[in-house]
């Protein structure tokens, strides 16, 4: 599952938790983001590391924006 231009507010996040909490089989989520500092990054990433995951095994990808526009170029 890709979640795209996630934003800094409370209500993405709340869904991130949400679709972790409750999707049994997901094995991956790719969060495609806005440029964002390092350290916010770093504490986004850690905070969605702390969310229950349903599944049990799902892999959270964070990619920023820019990157994955040059990767739909190449």
């Amino acid at each position: 599952m890709k979640f795209i231009s996630l934003k800094r507010g409370e209500c993405d996040i709340k869904f991130i938790e949400y679709l972790l909490a409750n999707a049994k089989v997901l094995k991956t989520l790719t969060i495609i983001s806005e440029i964002w500092p390092p350290a916010d990054e770093m504490r986004l990433c850690e905070q969605f590391m702390k969310f229950p995951s349903a599944s049990g095994c799902c892999e959270i990808q964070f990619v920023r924006k820019w990157s994955h526009f040059y990767n739909k170029l190449a």
